[in-house]
């Protein structure tokens, strides 16, 4: 979840749409996210989020992305504050079937959404973001040297 407005999508899938109906909240605010089926009402999401929270969108039947998904179209509702019935500040319709005409391409932005990860027809993860930890060692060593004469 990034917390954007439509304007900030990437995308060049032909199908995406994105009704921006009213302002983000601020970042500090979780929100409320539910993405369902447009054909079969299958529901993949529901639940609350914080800005640049990772979420699967996936049921007891797998990932939406998954081969031989049903439904290619996915709906999203992203509301402003913690519970399903507060406003809606964003309505997005995305396809999830990969083709010429879809642009379903990691690290793109669909809405407030940006696609990091999914399963390809081989069952195979893959993924446009790692966690990554750095270890460092900072050494400040002088270049005069220095005598007690």
């Amino acid at each position: 979840y990034r917390g954007t407005t439509c304007s900030n999508s990437d995308t060049t899938q032909g199908s995406f749409d994105c009704e921006q109906i009213s302002t983000p909240p601020p970042s500090s605010d979780r929100v409320f996210l539910s993405a369902k089926g447009m054909e079969n009402d299958r529901s993949y999401y529901f639940n609350t989020v914080a800005l640049n929270d990772f979420i699967e969108l996936e049921d007891s039947l797998g990932s939406i992305f998954s081969p031989g998904f049903l439904d290619n179209t996915l709906i999203v509702e992203v509301h402003v504050g913690n519970t399903v019935g507060s406003q809606i500040f964003q309505r997005m319709k995305i396809q999830t079937e990969c083709n010429d005409q879809n642009d379903v391409t990691l690290g793109k932005t669909y809405g407030t959404l940006q696609l990091s990860s999914y399963t390809n027809n081989n069952n195979i993860r893959r993924e446009g973001y790692k966690n990554l930890v750095f270890n460092c060692l900072i050494r400040n060593e002088s270049p005069l040297s220095f005598s007690n004469d």
